[in-house]
């Protein structure tokens, strides 16, 4: 069922390095055990067992070794499965394009351990370095990282809670600062932070080293997107879309297993058009994609536009009172590409060349997804797919595929 020319297009479109590639062919392609693998490779089993934890990283399979094993089978087996129907019928694009490849499967965390693991994996990604120093109460956190600076770097205590950050939790991390000698104070909040916290970190004798920030102003100062945000506002100008926008109306077919037959739901005026569908999807958690299809000329670009539109109002809203903000929406216009060299060079095009977005990497970005703070919206994948090859075309596919990550939430357009 797993092709060699399968695997090898599945190995190179995760990165894998060659001694990497060559125990993945030898494992799943040709299902060789542990042993002989070894033999002919002419490796030790520990050398082999890291080879093979490594192809697990690059496929993001966690768990128990049998159960890793299974898993990327799994994996890849659906993978197969969907390619096999994306050749049968290449002009035309699945109304699921992808599915859900890993179910995010556990004990669901409170706010506030969302909060720690969200600001840890931002901060590891930015580089910072964790002390020792760590505390973890019922209603806060904190710990001492420390931030690179020109010479040296700079000691920073962080409190993080999940409710709203009062004068009393500024006063708590003074003390805390001071205690531990640290050069700043960082009160961090899922939430919002109150009026009187705010003058209380400005004041004379606290505000050269008390800060507070929810945690989208801390993402703020890594992550500018003023300047997209500027573009989108006057592209949605320009196309008049804020002014002559017609609402579209959709079909969603589900299929009654009962009476063997499609049954379609339609979203129209009496019940807000596409817009409420959308919104209905954007707050599942479990819906990762939608494909949004319709034929040329119907308004797809345009919904595209007009939604993330409407997004970027209630982003700015939220973040204007000091709320907790809603996805960030960016919109990928797929025509201007002929092909997609990597989702890496396509996003490091969009973010640093063409809306000079300060991230500091595609590492960031990749972070932001997968912590559920953006909508990215590609739209036009047929105007992309159209002046290219079909092999080039599957390999568009499988690239954008890589964005469907737990967390994320992807909207593709197309006939």
């Amino acid at each position: 069922m797993l092709t060699y020319n399968f695997l090898v297009q599945v190995a190179n479109s995760y990165g894998l390095s060659p001694q990497q590639k060559e125990v993945f062919l030898l494992k799943f392609g040709e299902n060789k055990p542990n042993d002989e693998i070894t033999k002919q490779l002419g490796i030790k089993r520990d050398a082999y067992l890291k080879r093979m934890g490594e192809v697990y990283k690059k496929f993001q399979i966690n768990g128990h070794k049998r159960g890793k094993e299974q898993q990327l089978r799994g994996l890849l087996i659906t993978k197969s499965q969907q390619q096999s129907q994306l050749e049968s019928d290449i002009t035309t694009v699945p109304t699921k394009i992808v599915q859900a490849l890993q179910l995010n499967i556990g004990v669901p965390k409170s706010g506030l351990q969302k909060l720690a693991q969200q600001m840890r994996d931002w901060f590891d990604t930015l580089g910072y370095h964790f002390e020792r120093y760590q505390i973890e109460e019922e209603n806060y956190f904190e710990w001492i990282i420390n931030v690179p600076i020109r010479r040296g770097y700079k000691r920073i205590l962080i409190r993080g809670i999940e409710e709203v950050a009062e004068i009393m939790d500024v006063v708590a991390l003074k003390s805390a600062v001071n205690q531990k000698k640290t050069d700043e104070g960082w009160l961090i909040s899922l939430r919002r932070i109150s009026q009187a916290a705010r003058m209380e970190v400005k004041k004379p004798e606290n505000k050269e080293c008390l800060f507070c920030y929810t945690f989208d102003e801390l993402l703020d100062r890594d992550a500018d997107f003023s300047c997209y945000f500027n573009w989108l506002e006057n592209e949605v100008k320009l196309r008049r879309i804020d002014k002559t926008y017609v609402p579209l109306a959709c079909t969603k077919k589900e299929f009654e297993p009962f009476k063997q037959q499609k049954i379609a739901s339609y979203h129209h005026e009496q019940n807000s058009w596409l817009y409420e569908y959308i919104d209905l999807w954007l707050n599942d958690p479990g819906k990762e994609h939608i494909s949004i299809l319709g034929e040329f000329g119907i308004g797809k670009t345009s919904f595209a536009f007009h939604y993330a539109w409407i997004v970027l109002q209630r982003y700015r809203d939220a973040q204007r009172r000091g709320l907790e903000r809603p996805r960030l929406p960016l919109i990928i216009q797929l025509h201007d590409l002929a092909k997609v060299v990597s989702v890496e060079s396509l996003f490091s095009e969009f973010f640093f060349r063409k809306h000079e977005i300060p991230l500091p990497g595609y590492s960031a970005f990749e972070q932001l997804n997968r912590m559920g703070k953006l909508l990215i919206i590609l739209d036009g994948f047929d105007e992309m797919s159209a002046r290219i090859d079909k092999q080039q075309k599957i390999n568009n596919f499988w690239e954008l595929t890589k964005l469907v990550v737990p967390g994320a939430k992807v909207i593709l357009t197309c006939r």
